[in-house]
């Protein structure tokens, strides 16, 4: 099965960004966090598209069906290594990550 998802707003494949749990409910003024912490969480995959930024939100899939969770990847702009998205500069050269 095809997997692949396509940016709205350019056309680009998108990529897996990572999968979060986003946190439902609300604060409330006499309750305080109890209401927030009470309304669970939505388990979510985020897909960034690499030409314009936008973030895309999906139910996420079981973990059997997803695989393995790696860190999305850039390429340094200076050396053109490939290194994990959440390192703030390039291993390699120290160039700074553009995305981070």
């Amino acid at each position: 099965m095809d997997r692949s998802r396509h940016c709205a707003a350019c056309g680009i494949e998108l990529e897996f960004l990572k999968r979060e749990h986003i946190q439902l409910g609300k604060t409330g003024f006499l309750l305080g966090v109890w209401p927030n912490l009470l309304a669970g969480a939505l388990d979510a995959e985020i897909w960034v598209c690499p030409g314009c930024g936008k973030l895309d939100f999906y139910l996420a899939r079981p973990e059997e069906e997803m695989g393995t969770c790696d860190i999305a990847k850039v390429r340094c702009s200076a050396c053109g290594v490939e290194y994990d998205m959440d390192y703030p500069k390039c291993p390699n050269c120290g160039a700074k990550n553009m995305k981070w």
